[in-house]
């Protein structure tokens, strides 16, 4: 992981935080960690730019060291699922159940995995206008409806 610029003009405990929150602390577990209390630290964020920019800095991060342990992880589950199919010692009915599961598994948009970001929060999205028409919820299809059971 890239180390993080910290600005010198935050205080020992701002930076405890940062630290923790590059390592993948919560917000709870970072302001134990900097001996805080939580609220001390949304005020921080929402009242110090260079406080603000270091952790998201360190959000922005975490989230590109996830997102290359979460490649890494795919590559070796593909590698293992290749060699279970492959393997001609392990009976045909658990390769074809592996090749099934396999094949019907819920497709990722893009080319790879990615971890999810946390958009800025626009206070309108907190609270909407009454006179915005709310959307139904849309059914998520269910993947296992499509395979039968091997016996």
């Amino acid at each position: 992981m890239k180390l993080i610029e910290i600005p010198s003009t935050l205080t020992p405990a701002q930076v405890k935080l940062i630290e923790a929150i590059s390592h993948g602390a919560t917000i709870s577990a970072a302001a134990v960690a900097a001996d805080v209390h939580r609220a001390t630290f949304y005020k921080w964020l929402n009242s110090i730019y260079d406080f603000q920019e270091a952790v998201q800095e360190a959000r922005y991060q975490r989230n590109l060291a996830l997102d290359d342990e979460l490649s890494d992880m795919g590559r070796m589950a593909l590698s293992t699922v290749r060699e279970f199919i492959g393997d001609p010692a392990i009976p045909k009915h658990l390769r074809l159940r592996a090749a099934l599961a396999f094949l019907a598994r819920p497709r990722v948009p893009g080319k790879q995995w990615s971890v999810p970001t946390m958009p800025a929060i626009d206070c309108e999205m907190l609270d909407p206008p009454a006179t915005q028409a709310t959307l139904p919820a849309t059914p998520v299809a269910n993947h296992s409806e499509r395979l039968t059971p091997v016996k």
